[in-house]
């Protein structure tokens, strides 16, 4: 019997994942934990900020976040989405990448080579984050490579984070939505019941490192 309001999800770059629903422990160590601000529709963890390499996209303004693991590629609105792209572009700018067209998302690269995975190009692109404000203090949600490029069949890569304006169900956007790539190997936490939302590290593909960071399996 679930006695608790509290869902969590563990979503593997690997394909696998772990869904909790219950009263499960969270776990006790290294869970970045925010106030959830109070929603009939999403869970978000109040307005955030984007940054690459550690440095504000000029003339970022600030959107509320929004979790949304339902969701496959993370969606911004365009005033973020063009600046990202350009602060993208100017970091490869003296890689031996080429920028393609892909078959699902605009922007991709290729190499000499096709990449089997995101670990054969991560290195050639800077880690992004998530400023989240809450009150008088702030959180970081870091996004590395691996959490926002993916590889399509052909073997290029993507920038799996959309421009919601290109998109016609997205489009009115006026939020950062946070999907499903972007918590890859992250253990994601919402408590409904402290009104509370945390994530951690995880390998979300072991179950056996699963089993160390909670108690109890649902």
């Amino acid at each position: 019997m679930i006695t608790e309001n509290v869902i969590g999800h563990c979503l593997s770059s690997k394909g696998k994942g772990v869904l909790y629903v219950g009263d499960f422990n969270p776990p006790s160590r290294g869970v970045t934990w925010v106030p959830m601000r109070e929603s009939l529709f999403y869970y978000s963890p109040g307005l955030a900020e984007l940054f690459i390499d550690k440095q504000p996209i000029r003339g970022n303004p600030t959107f509320e976040a929004v979790f949304d693991s339902g969701t496959t590629y993370t969606f911004v609105p365009a005033q973020i989405y063009n600046e990202l792209v350009s602060k993208v572009r100017g970091t490869l700018s003296e890689s031996s990448l080429v920028e393609v067209k892909g078959r699902a998302l605009p922007l991709c690269w290729k190499g000499k080579r096709p990449f089997r995975s995101v670990n054969d190009v991560k290195n050639q692109f800077k880690a992004l984050s998530l400023k989240i404000t809450h009150a008088s203090s702030t959180s970081n949600l870091d996004i590395p490579p691996q959490n926002y490029l993916i590889v399509e069949e052909d073997g290029k890569t993507c920038l799996a984070i959309r421009d919601a304006s290109s998109d016609p169900v997205m489009k009115e956007l006026n939020f950062i939505l946070i999907g499903a790539v972007t918590m890859q190997d992250l253990f994601v936490i919402y408590n409904n019941e402290s009104k509370q939302l945390g994530w951690v590290r995880a390998q979300c593909d072991k179950a056996q490192e699963l089993e160390s960071v909670i108690d109890s399996r649902l």
